[in-house]
């Protein structure tokens, strides 16, 4: 049994606090709001920091997971499908961000080959930080297109250049990258490069309905010539955030990474 605490109760912290209360191998001991007191996680075995962006608390003594960017370029990166064995031995780990979940995990089976990247994010607005419904309804509203802050991570894990565009659309949940790159080499795709987990290469543009309430990311591929289009879709509340994290806790704790969760 994985001993658990969440500090922050806003959107992230209320589906990871649903979420986790449905694991029989986890219980809640604490959900902090602004009450937060740092001895108490001498009870803990992990805590969960679903806080804004840029706060930052002291004190704490078991294992972490940041549900922020405060951490994302400095701490174990949280992405099993390219780094489970260095969670497993992790004691603090940076979840990653929604966009660059789907961005990264898009370019991943061909970065080697692809120059020219272009990569244009639509997400519905529970991702769009504190923007005014009013601004968001009936709307199409680019969201920080020059200095979005997924932007230093995609380039540390992928190494490579970019012009990335996030879009937040009139829609609760759920998420898709658009890539557009040009190949410096014809190559075949390794469709089984996400054996073994919630990430699958098909041979079909994915959309939001099929991975909404999921943990799973869907990549389509499709090239023609040296031009090469790739689609990665999911849901940015699950795999974007509170299920990806569960997934960090699983393998920091021992158990399989999908552990918990369908």
């Amino acid at each position: 049994m994985i001993k658990v605490g969440i500090l922050g109760k806003g959107t992230v912290g209320n589906n990871l606090f649903k979420i986790l209360n449905g694991l029989k191998h986890v219980e809640v001991k604490y959900f902090f709001g602004r009450e937060f007191e740092a001895s108490k996680t001498n009870e803990l075995d992990l805590i969960f920091l679903a806080l804004p962006h840029g706060e930052y608390v002291e004190g704490i003594k078991c294992k972490i997971i940041d549900m922020s960017a405060n951490h994302r370029c400095e701490w174990t990166y949280g992405l099993p499908e390219l780094f489970s064995e260095e969670i497993k031995k992790a004691k603090y780990v940076a979840n990653p961000g929604c966009y660059a979940t789907a961005a990264i995990l898009g370019i991943y089976p061909l970065k080697d080959y692809l120059e020219e990247i272009s990569i244009v994010g639509i997400s519905g607005y529970s991702g769009a930080g504190k923007n005014p419904p009013e601004n968001i309804k009936d709307n199409i509203m680019p969201y920080k297109p020059l200095n979005h802050f997924h932007n230093d991570e995609i380039k540390k894990i992928t190494g490579k250049e970019f012009c990335f565009t996030p879009n937040v659309v009139d829609v609760y949940e759920g998420l898709v990258c658009i890539i557009h790159a040009k190949l410096t080499k014809d190559i075949d795709v390794n469709k089984n490069l996400y054996n073994n987990s919630f990430t699958k290469i098909v041979d079909y543009f994915p959309n939001t309905k099929e991975v909404l309430n999921t943990p799973n990311c869907v990549i389509g591929i499709e090239k023609v010539g040296k031009k090469v289009c790739i689609m990665s879709a999911l849901d940015n509340l699950n795999k974007g955030a509170a299920t990806q994290a569960i997934e960090n806790m699983n393998l920091m704790f021992g158990y399989e990474h999908h552990e918990g969760l369908k």
